[in-house]
C-alpha cells in the first residue's frame, strides 16, 4: 500500500515538474541535447512536451513534438522504424478527438514522406485505380516501395486537413519551432491549420487552404497560400523565361493584394525573374 502511494506521488511530482516548465525551455532542452548528439535524451524532452501539450490540448506544439519525435526514433534505429508506424497507425484509429487525429494524421504523413525507402508497405492494400498520375510514373505494372509510400504520405496528409475549419479554430500562443515548413504564423493566427498544409507542401494542400482563407476573409494568408500554390505550378527551368507564364501570374498576384504586407513576398518574388 504504502509502495503504490509512494509510486503516486512520483508520478504526480513529475507530472507538476512538466507543467510547471515552459515550451520555451523545453524546445531549448532539446535544442542542447542535439547539439550533444543525445537523440535519447532529446525524445525524453520530447516526451514531455506532448504530455503538456496533450493535457493543454496546444495542438501546434503537439504536432511539431510528435514529428520531431518520429525524425529521432528513425535515427536511433530504422530497422524498428516499420513496426513504430505500425503501432501510429493503429493507435490513430482509436483517437477520438478530431483535431487529436488530424495531429496524428500528418505525423504519418510526415514519416512515409521523409522515409519512402524505409518502411515496409503492402502493395495490394492501396486502391490506385483513380490515380493515372502515379501508374504513369512507374516505368512497370507494379509500383516501387517508395510510390506507395509517398502516395501513403499524400493520403494521410488528406485525412488531416479533412476538417479546415476546425484546424483553424486551434492556436498556439507560445513558441513553435521552426521544425515545420510555416512562413510567419501571425498571417494565419498561428493556427492548425496552416502548420499541417505547409508540412503537407503539395498543390491539393495550398489549394484547400487558399480556398477556406479566402473564403473566410484572410487575405494575408490567402495571399500567401496562393503564392505556393503557383510555386508548384511553375516550370523547373522558369529563371530562362523572364515573361514566363509563372511571372505574369506572379504580377496579377500583386495586383490582387498590393493593398496587404503579404504582396511583398510576391514581389521579392517578382524581382528574381526579372
Amino acid at each position: 500500500m504504502k509502495r503504490n502511494i509512494l509510486s503516486l506521488l512520483v508520478a504526480l511530482f513529475a507530472t507538476l515538474q512538466v507543467a510547471a516548465q515552459t515550451y520555451d525551455n523545453l524546445w531549448k532542452q532539446a535544442e542542447i541535447n542535439a547539439q550533444k548528439d543525445q537523440p535519447k535524451s532529446e525524445i525524453a524532452v520530447m516526451k514531455k512536451i506532448i504530455a503538456k501539450a496533450s493535457a493543454a490540448k496546444d495542438y501546434g506544439q503537439l504536432l511539431a513534438a510528435e514529428m520531431r519525435q518520429a525524425i529521432l526514433w528513425r535515427e536511433i534505429s530504422p530497422d524498428s522504424l516499420t513496426p513504430h508506424v505500425k503501432r501510429m497507425e493503429a493507435e490513430v484509429l482509436k483517437v477520438k478527438d478530431p483535431a487529436l487525429k488530424a495531429v496524428r494524421y500528418a505525423v504519418l504523413g510526415k514519416v512515409y514522406r521523409d522515409s519512402p525507402y524505409g518502411i515496409e508497405v503492402d502493395e495490394a492494400a492501396l486502391d490506385l485505380s483513380d490515380d493515372v498520375s502515379l501508374v504513369q510514373s512507374t516505368s512497370s505494372s507494379s509500383l516501387s516501395q517508395r510510390d506507395v509510400n509517398l502516395k501513403k504520405s499524400c493520403e494521410f496528409f488528406k485525412k488531416a486537413l479533412e476538417q479546415p475549419e476546425l484546424l483553424a479554430k486551434h492556436t498556439s500562443t507560445e513558441y513553435v519551432p521552426l521544425t515545420l515548413k510555416g512562413v510567419d504564423g501571425s498571417s494565419f493566427n498561428n493556427d492548425l491549420l496552416h502548420l499541417i498544409g505547409f508540412e503537407a507542401d503539395s498543390k491539393e494542400a495550398y489549394h484547400l487552404l487558399y480556398t477556406y482563407y479566402n473564403k473566410v476573409g484572410n487575405r494575408g494568408a490567402a495571399c500567401l497560400c496562393a503564392y505556393k500554390l503557383i510555386e508548384k505550378y511553375r516550370q523547373d527551368d522558369v529563371r530562362e523565361v523572364k515573361k514566363s507564364k509563372y511571372l505574369q501570374t506572379i504580377d496579377s498576384l500583386i495586383q490582387v493584394y498590393q493593398d496587404i504586407p503579404e504582396a511583398g513576398e510576391l514581389a521579392v518574388e517578382h524581382f528574381r525573374f526579372m
